[in-house]
Formats: C-alpha cells, structure tokens, sequence
C-alpha cells in the first residue's frame, strides 16, 4: 500500500459516498484528493462473503474504507461533510458516526453536515455550497477568547 503525502489542506468539503470520497478543499490553492474505495470493502464484497447474515452494525462492509478516509484527514482543518440520501443509504453519516466511535479528534472537526444530490452538483458548486455552510456555521459559533 503506498503511503500517503500528507500536507495540511486546510478547510475542506469531504464528500463521501458508498464508492469514494473527495477532499474538496475549499481554497484555490489545493487539488481536490479522491480516497477510492479499498478493494474487498465494498457491499457487494459484503454481501457475497456472507450472502444469509446481517451484518452486526450498519456500514460494517465500509469499515476499512472509513478507516482509509480517516487517514487522510490528518491533514484538513475543518471539515464540511456532504453526503447523498437519507438513513443507510447515505454513506457520510455512517463516515460520521465511525469517525465519532474511533477517531474523536477527527470528528470534532466536522463542523456542519450537508445533504445533497451529488448527482446534480459539480465539485465547483459543492465546493460553494460547503464554504457558504462552513461560514454560516461560524457566525453562529463566535469564537472563545
């Protein structure tokens, strides 16, 4: 397994479905950064390794891909988190709720959640969509001195 070049990336959108995820950074210095889904960690892997059992937790297939994504957030500052559907069905939120159990630093950087058709949205207008969030967020949160 290569080993990861890390660099701070600043503020990111980190937008995650049950295939990949992107760093999106939200400066115009830094290229966005796609974590691929591992092979053997995917549903489809899940499902064929154990076609009669359920599985013990939600997103348990998705476990070395959250653990994959985590690394790589070493390098980001605040985190915007863009998922796609609702329940089970929206990959972020089991992202989130991992990164709460086993890597609690990381999950307090996640400052605000969006929900979006990722379909119907370029890396551009989520890069947008999270900034506008990020700041939102912010002004709410006024900053202890």
């Amino acid at each position: 397994m290569p080993t990861i070049e890390h660099r701070n990336l600043g503020d990111c959108a980190l937008v995650v479905t049950a295939e990949d995820a992107w760093l999106l950074p939200l400066d115009d210095q830094h290229e966005p950064v796609m974590i691929a889904l591992p092979f053997g960690s995917g549903e489809l892997d899940h499902v064929i390794r154990s076609r009669h059992q359920r599985a013990h937790r939600p997103y348990q297939y998705l476990q070395v891909f959250f653990e994959a994504i985590a690394k790589r957030l070493v390098d980001v500052e605040d985190i915007v988190l863009v998922g796609h559907g609702h329940g089970k069905g929206n990959a972020a939120q089991g992202l989130r709720d991992h990164l709460r159990d086993y890597e609690p630093g990381i999950a307090q950087r996640i400052r605000c959640e969006l929900n979006a058709d990722l379909s119907a949205r370029t890396p551009r207008q989520l890069v947008l969509l999270a900034r506008d969030a990020l700041n939102r967020e912010r002004q709410m949160q006024p900053e202890s001195g």
